[in-house]
């Protein structure tokens, strides 16, 4: 790394720093010709993605945790106890989704939808994205062989006219 800058200030620059800081600067192809300031800032920038880097890897390492000893208490309660608690946490995800599509994703769209004022016509896009989730939803209803309930007013509609069909037609 040294062979490559030339600058006397660039070169103190990079003693200062580790290893690590060091071997993020190799995939910098000018680095031969940048200043110290500009190797600063790159030196900067490389520590604050390892930083968002580590603080991410130590959340997810948390939520892991969290969910091993969570899996290892369901393990040791009784059956019936289990199933509430895994069935308690799946409505859980489940209201943390819908409330992301019901919030979040719903006002990305309510602001897709605006643009259509200055001219974009973002329909397209719109019912692309609505179309992936809807395609996530299918494939776990076909993953898990489960029933489309998401019309469960109309389904129990038609049975009950399914229930009295049969007399209505032998009537006439």
């Amino acid at each position: 790394m040294s062979a490559q800058v030339k600058s006397a200030s660039a070169f103190l620059e990079l003693v200062t720093h580790d290893d690590d800081d060091l071997e993020a600067l190799r995939d910098i192809d000018d680095i031969d010709r940048m200043s110290a300031s500009e190797l600063r800032a790159a030196l900067r920038e490389i520590k604050a993605e390892s930083e968002a880097t580590s603080e991410v890897l130590a959340k997810k390492n948390a939520k892991i945790d969290k969910l091993e000893r969570e899996k290892k208490l369901i393990a040791r309660l009784p059956p019936e106890e289990a199933w509430a608690a895994v069935k308690k946490e799946a409505s859980a995800i489940m209201a943390d989704a819908l409330g992301a599509i019901r919030g979040n994703f719903r006002q990305a769209l309510v602001a897709l939808a605006d643009e259509r004022d200055v001219g974009a016509d973002n329909a397209v896009f719109m019912a692309g994205l609505v179309g992936q989730l809807a395609a996530e939803l299918a494939a776990l209803r076909s993953e898990f062989d489960l029933p489309d309930v998401s019309n469960a007013a109309d389904q129990a509609l038609m049975a009950e006219v399914a229930q009295w069909a049969p007399q209505a037609a032998a009537a006439n």
